[in-house]
């Protein structure tokens, strides 16, 4: 983690091989939010599963990396995990399924991971019709309420 001022920021990445040998380059624009109380969620990392063996490797690994793609095939398993920061006790997180015109779809469940301090949550996507969708995130506390969205797409 690092400290940064509000606002757009550029991040330059160089994809390389096991040799260290440059395979490609991207360039990709980040929107880094004030912080509007101490309640805040971290970025949302996206897991992708496309079989049983690979779900059950990611699920209980905390360390597994998470995917830059936003489009994912029906046949894929998502996890999607997020840290709640809040400096004052626990704040209540609840996660919703959401269509791409705004309607819920239906509640999510929140598990843990890493003892609590990476909460997960598990979005099979075999049940979803080709289409835009969100994951929107809620947390409320004392310090006040925050929310995140996830938008992601599925392809038959």
């Amino acid at each position: 983690m690092f400290d940064l001022p509000p606002g757009k920021l550029q991040v330059q990445m160089s994809i390389e091989d096991l040799a260290s040998k440059v395979l490609d380059t991207d360039v990709r624009e980040v929107v880094v939010r004030p912080f509007a109380s101490a309640l805040a969620f971290s970025t949302p990392e996206i897991l992708r599963a496309r079989n049983a063996r690979e779900y059950r490797e990611l699920a209980g690994d905390p360390e597994a990396a998470p995917v830059v793609a936003r489009q994912f095939s029906r046949r894929e398993h998502l996890l999607v995990r997020f840290r709640v920061h809040n400096p004052e006790g626990e704040p209540e997180v609840t996660a919703r399924l959401t269509s791409m015109m705004g309607s819920l779809m239906r509640e999510l469940t929140i598990g843990d991971l890493a003892g609590g301090a990476i909460r997960q949550l598990d979005l099979p996507l075999a049940g979803l019709a080709a289409g835009g969708y969100t994951i929107e995130l809620n947390a409320v506390s004392a310090q006040g309420r925050t929310k995140e969205l996830v938008a992601f797409s599925v392809t038959p």
